[in-house]
């Protein structure tokens, strides 16, 4: 039985002078030796694949990246989506766009599929005229908006890191344009906190307290609240109860207890930390 990677080698070696002389028998057999291979490594054969796509190779990648998609299938590989991703790209090469969407839409169905995974299926439906076609050009869409919402915030955790608050408070604000109309508790949140930190404590109040609004009680939203609040008015009772709500929520957070310490301090009931 070929090893991983013998069969590499050979495929590297061998193939294009197989594919070039018509010897599509000796390629059979090639293919049946790789669907014996033990180990199950599709992201390695992917890779040799993929340094030989081009319109000459296009075969050799067809029936290779067809066996990585069995393996992926048969060990269960997380990598399934990539195999078929792979795949369904090489027969679309082909001019086979239908058998390119049976070995994609699996993939693209999943919950979790990826923006590539998404793009590549509104295109082929597109090309075959299906009547969802509209249906996952509107996927794709969403999706390439989760991408760059996934970008800003990492811009934004990036400027909070540096200090930067002018730059977060800016991202924020667009984040913000982008969420659901009922708002995110999360961005609510950290906006609140960015707002706070630039002494903006009256836009800092009006954010926090529509994340308040959302869900169930949450010790970092508390947190946040109780000393945005802290600030602004003192230790109130809302302030003192916000706080220790917080603290018993997420005791082992040093921010969370500092906080508390200090507003406890400023009622005398305990040096601040």
């Amino acid at each position: 039985m070929l090893t991983l990677a013998d069969s590499i080698t050979f495929f590297e070696c061998q193939s294009p002078e197989l594919l070039l002389w018509g010897q599509v028998s000796e390629l059979a057999d090639f293919q049946i030796s790789l669907i014996e291979i033990e180990e199950n490594e599709p992201n390695t054969l992917l890779h040799s694949v993929n340094r030989h796509r081009n319109l000459r190779l296009n075969i050799d990648a067809v029936f290779v990246i067809k066996t990585v998609q069995v393996i992926s299938v048969q060990s269960g590989n997380p990598d399934d989506a990539a195999a078929r991703g792979a795949l369904a790209q090489a027969l679309m090469q082909t001019g086979d766009a239908m058998e390119a969407w049976h070995y994609l839409e699996p993939a693209a169905r999943a919950n979790n599929a990826d923006a590539r995974i998404v793009s590549l299926a509104a295109k082929l439906t597109a090309q075959l005229g299906l009547p969802e076609a509209k249906l996952w050009q509107a996927r794709q869409q969403r999706a390439q908006m989760s991408q760059a919402r996934l970008a800003l915030f990492a811009q934004a955790q990036k400027a909070m890191s540096a200090r930067d608050w002018q730059r977060a408070d800016q991202i924020y604000a667009e984040l913000l344009r982008g969420a659901p109309p009922a708002g995110d508790k999360i961005l609510l949140n950290n906006a609140a906190y960015i707002r706070q930190q630039l002494g903006y404590l009256d836009g800092a109040e009006r954010l926090i307290r529509r994340a308040l609004t959302l869900g169930a009680p949450d010790g970092v939203v508390l947190d946040t609240a109780s000393w945005i609040l802290f600030q602004k008015y003192g230790a109130t009772p809302e302030v003192r109860s916000m706080s220790a709500r917080a603290e018993k929520l997420l005791p082992n957070n040093a921010d969370v207890r500092a906080h508390a310490a200090k507003i406890r301090a400023a009622t005398g009931q305990g040096p601040a930390a």
